[in-house]
């Protein structure tokens, strides 16, 4: 029987061992390629061991342990989805050529955690009200080097309020012109008496403003469709804003939504009556987490979210431990021996205001008029997107 110890609560620190992960969990040889050997990047991983942005050559051995992936993006663009288990080097066919730095900035703005910030960076400075899109949208009123295709090109701007005016100068050419956003409307197609030009300089002015923005265009080829191409691209030219929001665009759409669920002694631990456990969860995606222990006998008890743990959301690639910095209670063994059950799910939207009352935050308390044999069914059913569920068995030995 797992039990949580409640008395934790009360103002004092969770106390974490250290465990081993380099063999229960898997992991891979080379964590640090140089942009010399960097062939492929991590865009995400549910293999506790390895983290997204993790850089690997062609040959480095990659483990993985069961039921858990690892998504990688080539230095040519193509992405590849491995499953484990697998222990062995990196055989995955792929073009030849590409670019190695191209690898190199994904992996670092993955591992530092501004994928999604560098990708808002133009969306907060023009607003919610009109949000670049891709290769198409440029904040007009905010510096920086942007990549777009030369047809449907917008000029965004993000206080929609009254008639907006810029004036305006092609660096380059020194041609002038005007550009004006009608009342209410955030993004107007650029001027068709003045074509862009690729690698041109641009200069706006808004109404009013003391500083103009500077921007450098450079125009999208026809032969770059396909989107990780599209990114390689946009990060040669130093289009990072627009190449990390298509980069969380094509991690959407390639990689699975998956949970992986092991605990500090594996996929099939055991723990005598009285020892400490940990849990660890990791999802694909940013996700939102909710996970409750089935002792052999008694009812479910939920143990994430709590009212202390700041919520349900995880971020996609990054290892949670139960107990950790989210969960300030100790899971101890207890007895009678058997085997206990821990269920967790990731739902691509928030369940909280779904959820049977029974279920929300619990805060420890049993869960008595809910059967856990239910628990698949119920998430199953909730309008929250995608879900992802994984299961956990342990054996509690006198």
């Amino acid at each position: 029987m797992v039990v949580v110890k409640k008395e934790m609560l009360v103002g004092l620190v969770c106390r974490v061992r250290a465990v081993a992960l380099s063999v229960a969990l898997g992991g891979v040889c080379l964590l640090t390629a140089t942009a010399a050997s960097a062939d492929y990047v991590v865009i995400s991983s549910t293999a506790p061991a390895i983290a997204a942005g993790a850089v690997m050559a062609d040959g480095d051995n990659l483990s993985l342990p069961a039921d858990s992936l690892v998504t990688l993006l080539s230095q040519t663009g193509d992405t590849v989805t491995l499953r484990g288990p697998h222990n062995g080097p990196i055989a995955v066919k792929r073009e030849s050529g590409g670019k190695k730095s191209m690898v190199a900035v994904v992996g670092r703005l993955l591992r530092s955690g501004d994928l999604e910030k560098t990708a808002l960076g133009a969306s907060r400075s023009v607003g919610d009200s009109a949000v670049p899109d891709g290769v198409k949208g440029i904040p007009a009123f905010v510096s920086g080097s942007y990549c777009g295709r030369p047809d449907g090109l917008e000029l965004i701007r993000g206080d929609t309020k009254g008639v907006g005016r810029a004036a305006a100068v092609q660096t380059d050419t020194g041609r002038e012109f005007s550009l004006t956003w009608p009342d209410g409307v955030g993004a107007i197609r650029w001027p068709s008496d003045l074509p862009p030009v690729d690698g041109g300089g641009y200069r706006l002015t808004q109404h009013g403003a003391l500083q103009a923005s500077e921007w450098v265009l450079h125009l999208l080829p026809p032969t770059v469709v396909d989107p990780t191409a599209q990114v390689a691209w946009m990060i040669e030219r130093d289009c990072l804003q627009q190449a990390a929001a298509l980069l969380i665009a094509v991690r959407h759409e390639t990689v699975p939504f998956e949970l992986y669920l092991t605990s500090d002694r594996g996929r099939q631990p055991e723990y005598r009556i009285g020892e400490r456990m940990s849990l660890l969860a990791k999802s694909s995606h940013d996700a939102f987490l909710y996970c409750y222990v089935r002792p052999l006998n008694g009812p479910a008890v939920a143990i994430f979210p709590s009212t202390a743990s700041g919520g349900a959301r995880i971020v996609g690639s990054d290892l949670l431990h139960l107990p950790g910095k989210r969960m300030a209670v100790d899971l101890q063994a207890a007895a009678p021996p058997g085997i206990d059950r821990v269920h967790c799910f990731a739902t691509e939207k928030a369940a909280d205001d779904h959820l049977p009352e029974a279920l929300r935050f619990r805060d420890f308390e049993p869960i008595t008029s809910v059967g856990s044999e239910d628990f698949p069914g119920i998430f199953a059913d909730l309008p929250t997107g995608r879900l992802a569920q994984a299961t956990l068995s342990i054996t509690v030995k006198q």
